[in-house]
C-alpha cells in the first residue's frame, strides 16, 4: 500500500480529494478508524488560544481539529472543507507516529520513503509557505508536515484509514 500510494503520488495520478470525499460523509470512515486507534477530539481549550486549525499529540496520539467555525470548547459545529482537509492531515500524523515505536511514544518518522513526491504534488510555492509557517522546527518535522500537507490534499480519507488500520493496528 506503501508504496502503492507512492507511486500514484509521483506519477501525479492522485488527484486532489474527490467532491464525495470532502463531505462530512466521506470522513466518516477516517473518523472512526482514527477513534478505534487513539481518540479524536475537536475544539479542545488549546484550539482557542492561538491561530491554528488542528495539531497531533505526540504524547497521546489524540488527533484533534479546532473548527473554523466553533464557538465553545468540546462542542462539534458544522464542518467546512479546511476543517475536513485538517482531519486528513492530523490523521497522517498519527500514521507517521504508527512508523516508528508505538502511539504516544513521541516518535515518528515519515510514513513514504522519500519526500520528493510530497515537495513535487505541492509545488515551490507551497512549500515555501510551509516552511515559513514552521520556521525554527527541526528539519525532521519540516518534512512530516510537507509529507502532511501533501496527503491532506492528495490522499482521499478513505485511502488514510485504510493506512491508519493498516499500519497502526
Amino acid at each position: 500500500m506503501k508504496s502503492f500510494i507512492l507511486g500514484l503520488l509521483s506519477l501525479g495520478l492522485v488527484a486532489p480529494v474527490g467532491a464525495y470525499e470532502n463531505t462530512v460523509g466521506g470522513h466518516v470512515p477516517l473518523a472512526k478508524a482514527v477513534n478505534e486507534i487513539s481518540s479524536f477530539e475537536v475544539n479542545t481549550l488549546r484550539c482557542f488560544q492561538g491561530d491554528m486549525s488542528g495539531y497531533y499529540v505526540l504524547s497521546t496520539g489524540a488527533v484533534v481539529v479546532c473548527q473554523d467555525n466553533a464557538r465553545k470548547i468540546g462542542v462539534m459545529v458544522d464542518w467546512t472543507s479546511n476543517d475536513l482537509d485538517t482531519l486528513r492531515h492530523e490523521a497522517h500524523h498519527l500514521l507517521q507516529d504508527c512508523m516508528k515505536g508505538g502511539i504516544g511514544d513521541r516518535q515518528s518518522i515519515l510514513f513514504f520513503e522519500t519526500l520528493t513526491p510530497s515537495i513535487e504534488a505541492l509545488g515551490p510555492e507551497r512549500v515555501s509557505t510551509i516552511r515559513e509557517v514552521y520556521a525554527g522546527a527541526s528539519n525532521d518535522v519540516m518534512n512530516m508536515e510537507i509529507e502532511a500537507f501533501a496527503v491532506a490534499t492528495y490522499v482521499s480519507p478513505n485511502n488514510i484509514a485504510s493506512s491508519i488500520k493498516r499500519f497502526c493496528s
